[in-house]
């Protein structure tokens, strides 16, 4: 097993926050489904499609919030 394996999967999978403007979209997808699929809890702080008019802080803005508040 290499590092990224275990990056990846851990020995008990994580919550783990993840978000993107439409410049990432695609990659935020396409990460969030590799990190679900590895038994990991993905919470998407991003846009459910992409729109030439997000902004990256929008969305991550929301993270650290949640974050505090356990969730």
């Amino acid at each position: 097993m290499n590092t990224g394996d275990l990056l990846l999967f851990p020995k008990e999978p994580k919550r783990i926050g993840i978000a993107a403007d439409h410049g990432g979209f695609e990659l935020k997808e396409f990460l969030a489904e590799k990190l679900h699929k590895a038994g990991h809890e993905v919470v998407d702080f991003g846009d459910g499609q992409p729109k030439e008019d997000d902004d990256y802080p929008d969305f991550i803005v929301r993270w650290p919030a949640r974050l505090l508040m356990g969730r």
